[in-house]
C-alpha cells in the first residue's frame, strides 16, 4: 500500500513538475498565458484569507515538486535510468522543512481559518 502511495507521489510531483515548466515558457512566449496567470493573481488577491490559502498551497506545490525533481536529477546526475529510481526514493524522505510546512499548511491555516470566520461572526 505505501508504495501505492509514493507512486501516486511521484506522477502527481513529476505532472506538477512539468506543468510549472510549461506554464514558465508560456509567460515568456504566450500573451494569452501571461493574461490567464496575471487573472488567477488578481482573484485570489481579491478573495481574502480563502484566496491567500489557495495560493500558499500553489506555491507550496509548485516549490516542492520542483525541488523533488531538482534533487533527484542532482543525485541521478543527469536524468537518466537512475532518475525514477531516484525520484521515488526523493519523495520518500522528506525533508525537514516539508514535514514542518505540511503541518502548517494542512492542520494550523484551516485551524486558523475556521477560528478566525467562527470569532469574527
Amino acid at each position: 500500500m505505501d508504495s501505492i502511495w509514493k507512486l501516486s507521489n511521484g506522477i502527481v510531483s513529476l505532472a506538477t513538475a512539468m506543468l510549472v515548466i510549461l506554464i514558465i515558457l508560456g509567460l515568456i512566449f504566450n500573451e494569452n498565458i501571461r493574461s490567464n496567470v496575471i487573472y488567477l493573481y488578481e482573484e485570489l488577491a481579491s478573495s481574502g484569507v480563502i484566496g491567500i490559502y489557495v495560493s500558499i498551497i500553489l506555491i507550496y506545490m509548485v516549490l516542492g515538486s520542483i525541488l523533488s525533481i531538482s534533487v533527484a536529477i542532482i543525485n541521478a546526475r543527469g536524468i537518466n535510468k537512475k532518475f525514477i529510481s531516484t525520484f521515488f526514493n526523493v519523495q520518500s524522505k522528506k525533508l525537514k522543512f516539508f514535514k514542518w510546512a505540511n503541518r502548517v499548511i494542512y492542520i494550523f491555516l484551516p485551524l486558523s481559518i475556521f477560528v478566525y470566520y467562527y470569532f469574527s461572526a
